[in-house]
Order: C-alpha cells, then structure tokens, then sequence
C-alpha cells in the first residue's frame, strides 16, 4: 500500500467546520400590496362603515320575478306583466356572442343578468361602442319602433349572462299604450352612460336672479352600516424539549420554526385579503364595476377602460404576474413599452402612472375551451380617498409585526411546547367605486 505524503480532501473535513444557513422558502413572496396597503388601527375588534343612504341599487341580475320590479314594468299592470313574462323565452349569452340587427330588429331584449356592449356603426362604418347595458336595460324592436338606423347596430356579449326576450307581435301589442311606447321609444339609444350612486343629493341653488326660496337639504345616513370584524389566522408550533434544549446552535429551533410558519401565515393574509368569501376585494367588486377585454389579452386599450372605470385617482394595479407579462408583451407589439419604475426595492412597470403590482394570489383559471384566464383589479387606497384600508388592532404586536400575536401554551405528556401563534386581519372597501376589475383576460397570446 503506497503511504500518503498529504492530507486527503477528506480526511481535512473532518476538522473543518460547517457554516450553516438559516431555512429559506420559496413560498415566500414580496408582498408588495400588503407593503402599499394603508392600515387603520383599531381599539376594538369591529369597524363600522357609515355611509350616505342610497335610494337605488344597481342590481347585477334579474330573475322572472324580480324583473317586475325594473322601471320599464312600472308603466304595465299585473296582467300585461304575467302576458309579457309569459310569452317570452330566457336566452344565455356566452362570451363574445354577438346580437346582430337582423336578430334584433323584430324581437325585444330585457337584460336579466350579464354585460352587453351597444355597438354602432359611424359614418366611417367604423364599429363604436356608445353604451354597456346591464340587469334592467333594454334593446331592439328597432322596426316595431320605427328606428331607422337598426341595420348598423349590433349587441356584443362582454360578461357572460342572460336575457328574456319578446317576440314581435307580443311587442307591438304592448306598444299601444301609449305611456309604455313613450318611455321605450324615449329610452332606447339614449342610454345614460353616466354612474349613478343611487345616493340621495343635497338641493342645491345657483346663478339665480331675484330673491328665491332656499331650497333645504339635509343627509340622511344608512341605518345599517357595514360592520368587519377582524378575522383570524391562527397555527399551533411544537417543538420538543430536548430538541428545544439541545440543538439551538448555531440558529434557535424555536426562532427558525416560527419564521417559516410566520411567513406562511402572512401568506394566507394576502391570500384571504383577495379571496376570502366574505370579505375578500375580488368578490366585493361590484357587478357594474367589472368590465372585460374586448380581443382576449390585457391590451392598453383595455387598461385605459379600466382606469376609466375608476377615475377617481387609482393607486394601484393589482394582476399575477403572468398577466402583467402578457400585457408587456401587448404593449411591446404596438411600439409603446410601460414605464419602469422602482418600488420596494423591486423594479414595477407603470400604466398611465398607475404601478402594475404582481401578485399570485389572483389566481389563474382555464375556461370551458382550455384557454388560462386571469382577472385584474384596479384599487383606489386610504382612508382619505375613501378607498381600500386594512384592518390592525396596534396593542398585539410580536417582532415588529402589526397583530400579530405568540403566546406559549403549554408542554404536554410527550414533552412537546405548544406555542399558538395568531394573526387578526381584514380589509374594507370604504365605498364600492374604490375598485374595478377586468375580466377574462387570456395570458397566453405571443407575437413573434
């Protein structure tokens, strides 16, 4: 055997130390709207949210009885109702399908669920988009009628929903009452594109002449307000004793175990802050305050829809990160690359000034044809701007974290130390037009 004049690699291992990390996760996201999320401190576990009392509500969908209650009923009585109910079918409208004029211009349309885009041709016969109709609106008996421009309108499907619809003669036998043919003949085309609150406004005088009365006006408040209350997360860590006592070098076992399973827990937060039945912001988006793209992918031009649709000063852009890159990749085809700018130490690309925030808990979805969909959602925040606030009781706190609560519990006959570890948590939407949502937006469009 040939004797060794050095020191094998391996043989050194055995004296050499090992520098140990602490765990690392790749669970762990940024978290970059929570960081943005401004936060109210509470003294007790229940926010009130008073607001000015509506006197109408936009209602998101119809059904055979509740259709009675629309305006348009109002001018029928009971038995022309039940007639016209009766003599009418229910259609279901997918996604893009289409009401062309020769549809449309002898049967008579009451919307029951869903979002219609009222689409006309101008002089350039170029397609137009002049109102998006909803639960309680209306369209066609063009002929009935007497419009003469019907041959250029068409009805595009935008959120998927239902419809009854009249037939001609059925129509024309209601368009002799005279006050029901006034209203349809008044309303139809000339729809109010303009957001209606349904929140009772003050009466109110100007540029008047002479000595008038002084109109009166008061507030009148709902009676009962929304209520959150703080929500809770909560997990048990066990840890042995001997393990507890013994291998606490070089990194604590309690201290490493809780910070995974803080960042877990903080994970859920976001995760319920989006999506939670309740009182998650995704299904507190109200029903007109959805849109969805026209082509299928986010598009600048869809963007600019949806920071119409919520005008008033837009914080943020919430979307998961394959969306934002989709829309990259639609700005990039028309020549107008989004703006970068650094936030949080991450580096965010911007539309109209508006930052696109990545998120991965909004989730992605396959539709009925196998294609990946995905939503955005635009947020208004603060408590100033009448926004979105999250919810913290500032008295519980550990490590710099806002309620956020460790407590030990107790060491059971197994020798494990039970520690329970509690995070209350909410979010509330301090009036509906804080946010908006659009839809249906495919990811996996790619130009090259």
């Amino acid at each position: 055997m040939k004797e060794r004049r050095i020191n094998s690699l391996k043989n050194a291992k055995v004296l050499s130390a090992v520098q140990n990390t602490h765990a690392f996760a790749e669970f762990i996201t940024p978290r970059l709207f929570m960081k943005m999320l401004p936060c109210v401190n509470l003294e007790t576990g229940i926010f009130r949210i008073n607001r000015v009392k509506k006197y109408k509500n936009n209602p998101h969908a119809l059904n055979e009885e509740s259709v009675k209650s629309i305006e348009l009923m109002s001018y029928l009585n009971n038995k022309e109702i039940s007639s016209l109910i009766g003599n009418s079918s229910k259609k279901s409208c997918i996604l893009g399908e289409v009401i062309e004029q020769n549809q449309s211009e002898n049967k008579f349309y009451i919307i029951l669920s869903g979002e219609y885009e009222l689409v006309l041709l101008n002089h350039n016969e170029k397609p137009v988009v002049i109102a998006n109709l909803q639960a309680g609106k209306f369209f066609g008996g063009f002929k009935a009628l007497g419009y003469e421009n019907y041959d250029k309108i068409k009805i595009r499907t935008s959120v998927p929903g239902s419809m009854l619809v009249v037939e001609n003669d059925s129509f024309k036998d209601l368009l002799q009452k005279d006050e029901f043919r006034y209203y349809v003949k008044s309303s139809i085309m000339n729809y109010e594109n303009e957001y209606n609150t349904g929140e009772h406004k003050a009466k109110l005088i100007s540029s008047y002449s002479d000595e008038p009365m002084m109109p009166k006006s008061y507030t009148e408040y709902d009676e009962s307000p929304e209520e959150i209350e703080l929500d809770v997360i909560q997990s048990v860590l066990g840890i042995h004793s001997r393990i507890h006592e013994l291998y606490n070098n070089p990194h604590p076992q309690f201290e490493s175990q809780l910070k995974i399973l803080i960042q877990n827990i903080l994970e859920r937060e976001e995760w319920e802050i989006f999506n939670n039945a309740s009182h998650g912001l995704i299904n507190q988006v109200s029903h007109d305050r959805k849109i969805t793209t026209r082509t299928g992918p986010a598009t600048p031009d869809d963007m600019d829809e949806l920071l119409g649709m919520l005008w008033k000063d837009p914080s943020v852009i919430v979307a998961h990160p394959r969306a934002i890159s989709a829309f990259a990749r639609e700005c990039t085809k028309r020549g107008v690359p989004p703006v970068i700018v650094r936030m949080f130490g991450s580096n965010l690309i911007t539309w109209r000034g508006v930052p696109l925030v990545p998120c991965d808990k909004i989730g992605i979805t396959k539709r009925h044809d196998g294609l990946a969909i995905t939503n955005m959602m635009a947020i208004r925040l603060g408590m100033d701007k009448q926004g979105v606030v999250g919810l913290n009781k500032p008295d519980i706190s550990y490590g710099g974290i806002p309620s956020l609560s460790v407590r030990e519990m107790n060491t059971d006959d197994m020798s494990v130390i039970n520690y329970l570890i509690t995070k209350y948590y909410n979010v509330a939407v301090l009036v509906p037009d804080a946010l908006a949502m659009l839809c249906n937006i495919e990811i996996g469009h790619y130009h090259d």
